[in-house]
């Protein structure tokens, strides 16, 4: 049973649930599909509560990053075992492609979502936000450019699952925002802005969300949430 102990929400943030392919120097990006369940039943056996991102309460939010096919068919249907939800940020132009912006001696290519995959997911009741429309560097580009990124992503978001999109994740999320950056998020209609900072959140500045990257370890998962509160 657990037993929260009021200090804010935690942002969980996954890119790819599988095993990595051979080549990949980005393992630490990866997490297995046998300890993804393992963290969402410790989650479920302990009674702590995995929310959606508008309750703005005490708990645990699920986000995924950049919009891997994997996260359909490796962590969806674990997922709606567990009857949680997420919010998917996705890289646009990359959507029923691959991961392009990847150096594959770094990365190989793998397949993102589909369009109808990403139908279905918002269905269940998946949330989807933008990560812009190619993955650039914001802070390396003029505000214009800015602008361009996250007007297309929007645009092209909206016109697949019909909704508002509110959500931004941003592309190699730490150090990249500034006061520039957040004025075109707002002036492009974006609501909330998520980053790859540590820590808990009380919601003080929306344009800088926190969120803590998990990685494939369960025992290291365990450290993460222990801020919430739990009985071993």
């Amino acid at each position: 049973m657990a037993q929260t102990r009021g200090k804010g929400c935690l942002i969980l943030l996954y890119h790819k649930i599988g095993n990595p392919p051979t080549g990949s120097r980005q393992k630490g990006l990866w997490v297995s599909k046998d300890i993804f369940y393992r963290e969402l039943l410790f989650l479920k056996e302990r009674h702590i509560p995995v929310v959606g991102f508008k309750e703005k309460k005490e708990g645990i939010i699920l986000t995924f990053d950049d919009g891997y096919e994997n996260n359909f068919s490796n962590a969806f249907p674990i997922l709606k075992a567990f009857n949680f939800k997420a919010i998917i940020f996705l890289v646009t132009k990359y959507i029923g492609k691959y991961n392009y912006w990847h150096n594959p001696q770094n990365e190989p290519y793998i397949k993102m979502l589909s369009i109808k995959e990403i139908k279905e997911m918002k269905q269940y009741g998946i949330e989807f936000g933008s990560h812009t429309y190619s993955h650039p560097h914001l802070d390396k580009l003029k505000i214009e450019s800015v602008k361009e990124e996250l007007v297309k992503s929007k645009k092209m978001l909206e016109e697949i699952i019909k909704k508002k999109i509110i959500y931004f994740a941003y592309p190699y999320g730490k150090g990249i925002y500034n006061e520039n950056i957040k004025r075109a998020l707002k002036e492009t209609g974006y609501q909330y802005a998520f980053t790859m900072e540590k820590g808990l959140n009380t919601y003080e500045d929306n344009f800088y969300l926190k969120r803590v990257v998990v990685p494939n370890s369960f025992k290291e998962f365990k450290k993460i949430v222990s801020p919430l509160g739990y009985y071993e």
